[in-house]
């Protein structure tokens, strides 16, 4: 695709002509979603968001993400991986100090606009500094996949890829984990958990940010009574208790054996570089999320604020950066119609900086696009997460409460697991996830289990049927619909 293309042509139209050319994503940007320079490399000219019933899906156009792919294959040195590592560390500990700072709901009744207007602004300006680390990942882990699979295949063990796609080190999820398993372990037995509101307590709000929701929009603190569901599911299940408790010995086992794979592989000094390079981003994809989550609670007392003094706190949802800014500095306010109009849906589009809302008939137009591009394919890729092979009928679960019907040997498909999803992982003859990487939960369980998993696969829920025959290869990342079975 020529460079000057976007400036001479439409982009509906060519999503019309070319409705596949969409390759869709879960990447969560600021609030503003402008993309900044990718550390080197031209930042995306355009992208979607669309929004409804309360779950954001992100849309990027495919030639801008082929076109950052092709840019960053030229800065995988030793150099630029050491200077990606400290603008990373750099970002997330300057975005962490400031979120932490912000004031609290008590803080902010008082505060007037002209302080609040320096706050958020100030607060909206680090949290886009991340977004470019909410998306490099994705185009790094698919250059750097690419890479060393293409090294395996000429090897004849492109089956080995998974035993090396490991995180470098422990996530916040496994720290999360292994201090759940030591707090459970630290309990006396037949203990009546309410009994101990204070060890409850401190644990939850060291954890705060580990809660999570359907809506990105909405973050709500890590409770004691969610602490207290897990602690019980965790005393009836001493396989995954045990589990949590040697995560870290299994973490390091698998990254030892990798490391001695490496070696029986003779990888030269370039290829050493890839998988270190790849190891650390398939951790940074899970480490991004704690300041993400932390930045994203300790902002929605002014946010709050400043929505409410814009008497428009049904609307929180949908109103935007620059909205919120507008209001406390000119006193202006959106129309109440536009806010309506989206709560019911909206696309986003943003076009070289240029930010667009679509509603009402101009969105259904939109949504005929999307749907098309995101029409049955034959074969679904993700990231093989857990290997081994599988067949089996797709049973898609977004409730684990309300799938009692589950039956063993079903293909279990879903967004995301989380702990309540395990009595149901143990049943399926394979895992399907729409987000997710090597080391999101679904992956982790998986493995623990021998079940073949791929997770990322952006649309699994959404084009795959109950109850239609599929193949799970966990391996290669790859499942098979019936027409090409």
């Amino acid at each position: 695709m020529k460079k000057d293309l976007y400036r001479r042509s439409n982009w509906q139209q060519l999503v019309k002509k070319r409705p596949n050319d969409l390759f869709r994503a879960y990447l969560v940007a600021s609030g503003s979603h402008q993309y900044q320079n990718l550390l080197g490399f031209k930042a995306l000219n355009k992208s979607l968001i669309y929004s409804s019933n309360l779950r954001v899906d992100y849309y990027l156009y495919l030639s801008d993400l082929q076109a950052l792919t092709r840019q960053a294959s030229h800065y995988l040195n030793e150099e630029y991986f050491q200077r990606y590592q400290e603008i990373y560390q750099k970002t997330i500990t300057s975005l962490e100090e400031f979120s932490l700072s912000l004031p609290k709901f008590e803080e902010v009744t008082f505060l007037p606009n002209k302080t609040l207007y320096q706050l958020l602004s100030q607060f909206f300006e680090y949290f886009k500094a991340l977004t470019s680390f909410m998306i490099s990942p994705h185009i790094f882990q698919k250059v750097l996949t690419d890479n060393l699979e293409e090294v395996l295949r000429k090897r004849g063990k492109e089956d080995l890829i998974s035993q090396l796609t490991l995180p470098q080190g422990p996530t916040f999820e496994e720290r999360f984990k292994w201090e759940l398993a030591e707090l459970v372990n630290r309990l006396p037995n037949n203990l009546n958990l309410k009994e101990v509101p204070s060890l409850l307590l401190n644990f939850s709000r060291r954890w705060f940010f580990y809660s999570q929701t359907e809506d990105w929009r909405f973050f709500y603190p890590f409770r004691t009574d969610q602490l207290i569901e897990l602690i019980s599911h965790l005393t009836k299940h001493p396989a995954e208790l045990k589990d949590y408790q040697n995560i870290y010995l299994k973490q390091k086992e698998a990254l030892d054996k990798a490391q001695k794979l490496i070696v029986e592989l003779k990888f030269n000094h370039q290829q050493k570089l890839w998988l270190k390079f790849l190891q650390y981003i398939i951790w940074q994809r899970t480490d991004r999320l704690e300041y993400f989550r932390k930045a994203c609670y300790s902002s929605m007392p002014l946010i709050r604020q400043v929505v409410h003094r814009m008497d428009l706190d049904e609307y929180a949802g949908v109103l935007t950066p620059p909205e919120l800014l507008t209001f406390l500095q000119k006193g202006t306010r959106p129309k109440l119609d536009a806010l309506r109009k989206r709560q019911e849906g909206f696309i986003a589009s943003f076009d070289h900086g240029k930010v667009k809302i679509e509603t009402g008939q101009n969105l259904k137009k939109w949504q005929e696009f999307l749907n098309t591009a995101k029409a049955r394919p034959s074969l679904l890729q993700g990231w093989g997460a857990s290997p081994g092979k599988a067949q089996g009928r797709v049973r898609i679960v977004m409730d684990p409460f309300q799938a009692k019907d589950f039956k063993k040997g079903d293909i279990l498909v879903t967004n995301m697991t989380n702990p309540n999803y395990v009595l149901l992982m143990q049943r399926a003859a394979a895992i399907i996830t729409d987000e997710g990487g090597v080391t999101c939960h679904a992956a982790i369980v998986a493995r623990e289990l021998g079940v073949p998993c791929v997770v990322g696969t952006q649309i699994a829920t959404e084009v795959l049927r109950n109850g239609e025959l599929v193949k799970v290869d966990g391996g290669k990342g790859i499942i098979k619909k019936p027409r090409s079975v």
